[in-house]
């Protein structure tokens, strides 16, 4: 008897979980507590709130993520940066019959639908915006607090992680979803995930 859909809540409380354990690591360590920078740095409002609402983004896309992976139906696109050839691919009957006869994967592999080329599509456009938020808000933040400030440098680490993610990503397809790059698409998600949270 198998609940695939369970490991959607799983991730997302896993998340949490890691996000909630990192917060209480750093908030109780004695660098937070005897740092003057925490008394010295006022966010501008408008960096703390585009900050959360990309952390948010970056949830959501976990979660959109997990769903693909519990689907157990392997690569719905075999293609980067094109879907099948296209900026976004036909689901039709008989495009998604032609997509299922030439797949590459193992045998036991669920059948590839349009609901699961669709959300591979939504999974990269999110991916896309999120690569563009962060990178306003390491902008924003040298816009605001000059270049040689903590957070600034933290903003752009952070834009560092959403690179090096999305070409994973890439490296993802294009390797066939090979374990150690899967795997490291999925630490550094969780890993940009952690840093806008902190």
């Amino acid at each position: 008897w198998h609940m695939d859909y369970l490991g959607i809540p799983h991730a997302a409380v896993a998340q949490s979980f890691l996000v909630l354990v990192c917060a209480i690591a750093l908030f109780t360590s004695r660098w937070w507590q005897n740092s003057e920078t925490k008394k010295q740095t006022a966010v501008p409002r408008g960096l703390r709130s585009h900050v959360l609402y990309v952390t948010i983004l970056i949830f959501i896309q976990l979660i959109i993520a997990a769903t693909m992976r519990h689907q157990h139906a392997g690569l719905a696109i075999t293609d980067f940066p094109l879907a099948y050839g296209k900026i976004w691919p036909a689901t039709s009957a008989e495009a998604i019959a032609n997509y299922n006869e030439h797949r590459m994967e193992l045998n036991g592999e669920n059948s590839i639908t349009a609901f699961r080329v669709n959300l591979q599509m939504v999974h990269r456009f999110v991916a896309y915006a999120i690569f563009l938020g962060v990178a306003a808000a390491a902008m924003l933040a040298r816009k605001k607090l000059g270049g040689s400030d903590w957070l600034t440098k933290s903003a752009f680490f952070w834009l560092g992680l959403l690179t090096l993610q999305i070409v994973l990503g890439a490296a993802t397809i294009w390797s066939n979803k090979a374990a150690d790059v899967t795997t490291l698409h999925v630490m550094v998600g969780a890993s940009a995930l952690l840093a806008g949270a902190l």
